[in-house]
């Protein structure tokens, strides 16, 4: 993927706001209209409130990258954070 634009914030739930104007930007830029817009902004906002909460740890010293790209049929967003992951392979059974 080529990332086309990018945007880095601090792990606080108040950047958000920062988040949703940058995907309001991009769908402005490239005409989406407003039901896939309400998609894209759903699904990055939750994305990016995970990597604060639970990456981060809400950590502000900790930033997350939204990376925003795309190729000819679909927009890409990438999310990524400075915690310590988790291997899913070696996840409890929640049941």
């Amino acid at each position: 993927m080529n990332v086309l634009k990018k945007i880095t914030i601090a792990s606080s739930l108040q950047n958000l706001l920062i988040v949703q104007r940058f995907i309001e930007e991009l769908c402005e830029e490239y005409n989406i209209n407003n039901t896939i817009f309400g998609n894209i902004s759903v699904a990055v906002t939750e994305a990016v409130k995970n990597a604060i909460t639970h990456g981060n740890k809400e950590n502000n010293t900790k930033n997350v990258d939204i990376k925003f790209g795309k190729d000819n049929k679909s927009f890409i967003f990438i999310i990524h954070d400075q915690g310590n992951g988790f291997d899913y392979n070696n996840l409890p059974d929640p049941t």
